[in-house]
């Protein structure tokens, strides 16, 4: 779980809690007789949250954990092997390095990227493009829009 959607996880928590507690107090202030409801309801919500909030640290940690394998297990030493190999090339080590390097690439793909709202472009947009060049066979090269 990313630091993002625990962040979210724990907001929206958070939130219900302080919609229940509002709620109440309004419950209370209207109808004095229905507080039995909520002061009933409360153990069940509190258990709820804090059920919700465990499972998202824990999911958390987890991938904190996996992490941090990945990168002290797997990628440490294939930057390392590939370092070495720019050293002292030989095709034992290229060997060595290519599988250690792959593997490390492999193992990355269970750690997804964020993603960006915005759309990647690799240039600039164009100021003064033409949309298309036409050619005539008696003038030559002419702008068409």
């Amino acid at each position: 779980m990313s630091a993002r959607r625990l962040t979210y996880t724990v907001v929206i928590v958070i939130g219900f809690l302080l919609l229940y507690a509002t709620g109440a107090a309004m419950t209370f202030a209207k109808h004095p007789d229905a507080a039995s409801l909520f002061t009933d309801l409360l153990p069940i919500t509190t258990v709820v949250a804090a059920a919700i909030l465990a499972a998202a640290f824990q999911r958390r940690i987890s991938y904190l954990q996996a992490l941090r394998d990945l990168l002290w297990k797997q990628l440490v030493p294939a930057i390392q092997t590939a370092i070495q190999y720019t050293h002292a090339p030989t095709p034992e080590l290229f060997a060595k390095a290519h599988e250690s390097v792959s593997t490390a690439i492999d193992a990355r793909e269970f750690f997804p990227e964020r993603t960006s709202n915005h759309s990647m472009k690799p240039t600039a947009p164009l100021r003064n493009a033409f949309s298309v060049f036409a050619t005539t066979p008696c003038r030559g090269l002419s702008l068409s829009r």
